[in-house]
């Protein structure tokens, strides 16, 4: 008996945002942290900066794929060179704040 092979491609913008096929559809979420600065970015969803692009319409934050990849993201945010102490401390604490999908996988 052959064994059939079942690709998935995933595109995520640049933002870290992109959709995920689940049983009954699809999810937006944040795959992964993504360019901070883009529209869409974590840094623009934290300053209200969501204007002009897909997600614009809710004011809530995108939720994670996972509460692993959100954490993981969170504590790469706290450690993220280039940006002031602060802006980190604020950045790594409106991720961990952030929504996710339970059982969500990476």
């Amino acid at each position: 008996m052959a064994e059939t092979l079942h690709v998935v491609t995933t595109y995520v913008l640049p933002s870290g945002i992109g959709q995920r096929q689940v049983a009954d559809g699809h999810i937006t979420a944040r795959i992964t942290l993504g360019h901070i600065y883009s529209p869409g970015g974590v840094l623009a969803e934290m300053n209200g900066e969501m204007e002009g692009t897909h997600f614009e319409s809710g004011s809530h934050p995108v939720p994670w794929v996972s509460k692993l990849v959100r954490d993981q993201s969170a504590e790469e945010a706290a450690r993220m060179p280039g940006l002031k102490p602060e802006l980190r401390e604020q950045l790594a604490a409106h991720i961990r704040k952030s929504a996710y999908y339970e059982g969500g996988t990476q």
